[in-house]
């Protein structure tokens, strides 16, 4: 039996056949593992479990009856059909194996700072997760948050499986044959008016929809999360970390829907219905959530030259579409007060555009460094001012 410690917890490797002959010695293993690392919490890996018998459930129960909590992974078909027929399922966390999956030869469909989303063929897309802040666990819950999107009502992709892709991670979703609303554009560029229009009712649609209470997790979840990173990262200092926290603490909390990733890249276009795919980073909160996001695609990857590689639109047509936008989401045409709205807007941007240089794994640690000098000359020390502005147009 093999095992491996890290991060707190106890990974024991279960392996070949457990029934009434190996039984004895895998519980004695096990649970003299356990004593020498009793500070850690157990997980058992069924990655290479085969079988196992009525003896070897025995030594599980020995074992959940001295913890409140016990995960099993990577558990097989097989394997979960016997933990399942035994009700062990109600007694354990269980996590099937998953389906590994190639996007050799995949056409990208959009991506962004947390992921990338491919076409597998004409019925099926999947949204990979970059590794360092998307674990299996955040990406379950992912998964579970698009299916309860989907349940009440709001457009969306039908999620239905979760893969490994190579080391990362993904969600498997059901799609018809439909273009990104950036590739529908692209190719019919005089529709950008009526379909900016279409858009912007949907997003002021979406923030007027409320959920019960915890139906969604808070929005504010990723930037606290993201938090954590940087924290643990030697790009911020304690008290920097501290006025990032306090700044998201003050964005008003809110029942309403907000998708978390509202871009061009992240909306199907199928037989003139609009169709929003990504909704695993979906919570409730204040609407500046999805604008902030937004202004980080439409300005800030469209002047650095990366738009395209999102959403399929290069910064002019941007450009055009973020103040057609702006102006119709806030009821004005006077391009002064729109440049007014940006510029609030962006300030609070920087606090997701900071935290998505630490997590991004494409960035090297000296662009990172750089990077982030940059932003924080304009943030630290603004703070206060900076949110007032982004929450005063609402």
């Amino acid at each position: 039996m093999d095992y491996k410690m890290e991060e707190g917890k106890l990974t024991v490797q279960m392996q070949g056949k457990i029934d009434s002959d190996s039984a004895p010695e895998f519980e004695k293993e096990l649970f003299d593992v356990i004593s020498k690392n009793p500070d850690l919490e157990p997980v058992l890996d069924a990655e290479k479990l085969e079988y196992i018998s009525s003896a070897g459930l025995r030594v599980l129960m020995k074992l959940r009856k001295q913890r409140d909590k016990l995960d099993m992974i990577n558990v097989s078909r097989d394997v979960y059909e016997i933990m399942e027929v035994t009700g062990f399922t109600e007694l354990f966390t269980i996590r099937k194996a998953l389906r590994k999956m190639s996007i050799e030869g995949a056409e990208l469909i959009g991506k962004g700072g947390n992921g990338a989303v491919y076409r597998l063929d004409k019925e099926n897309i999947v949204k990979v997760y970059f590794g360092i802040s998307n674990p299996v666990q955040k990406i379950e819950q992912d998964r579970l948050i698009s299916r309860q999107v989907f349940i009440h009502g709001i457009n969306t992709a039908i999620p239905y499986d979760m893969v490994q892709v190579g080391e990362d991670y993904g969600v498997v979703f059901e799609m018809i044959d439909a273009l990104t609303l950036g590739q529908f554009l692209s190719r019919n560029p005089e529709k950008t008016d009526e379909y900016v229009h279409r858009m912007t009712e949907l997003l002021k649609q979406m923030h007027r929809t409320e959920f019960d209470d915890d139906e969604l997790p808070d929005a504010r979840n990723l930037l606290y999360h993201r938090l954590k990173l940087c924290a643990d990262s030697p790009y911020f200092t304690p008290e920097e970390i501290q006025i990032m926290r306090d700044m998201i603490d003050r964005i008003p909390k809110r029942n309403t829907f907000v998708h978390g990733d509202f871009h061009p890249g992240n909306i199907m276009v199928n037989d003139d219905e609009l169709i929003l795919i990504d909704v695993g980073d979906s919570g409730l909160g204040h609407p500046v959530n999805d604008l902030m996001g937004m202004y980080l695609l439409y300005i800030v990857a469209a002047r650095s030259g990366s738009s395209e590689r999102y959403c399929g639109l290069n910064a002019e047509i941007l450009s055009g579409m973020w103040q057609q936008f702006l102006g119709e989401y806030f009821g004005t045409r006077d391009e002064e007060q729109i440049g007014k709205i940006t510029q609030a807007i962006g300030g609070l941007a920087q606090l997701k555009l900071m935290q998505g240089i630490v997590v991004n794994p494409g960035i090297s640690d000296e662009v990172r460094q750089t990077a982030l000098d940059g932003v924080k000359k304009t943030f630290f020390g603004y703070t206060d001012q900076i949110l007032e502005g982004a929450l005063g147009l609402f």
